[in-house]
């Protein structure tokens, strides 16, 4: 039974070219893939973000139409 040390050993050297080359270039899809998630988690962060300052927006102008209400009545009376 082989070890990966006597693979490795029975390779020549364009195998082990070849075999590095392989691993280089998973290595750069994994990363890109990474990178692609990250961009579509941050696109996504960003369109909550976004949403929630909209939510907020809203809500103070609703708070300021009813402050301007109760000013209004106090005024009155």
């Amino acid at each position: 039974m082989s070890t990966l040390s006597d693979d490795i050993l029975s390779m020549d050297i364009q195998q082990l070219l070849d075999a590095q080359a392989q691993n280089i270039k998973v290595a750069v899809g994994g990363l890109a893939a990474l990178e692609n998630n990250t961009k579509q988690q941050n696109d996504a962060y960003s369109h909550q973000t976004l949403v929630v300052y909209e939510i907020l927006i809203k809500s103070l102008e609703f708070q300021n139409h009813i402050n301007q209400k109760l000013l209004d009545e106090i005024k009155k009376n």
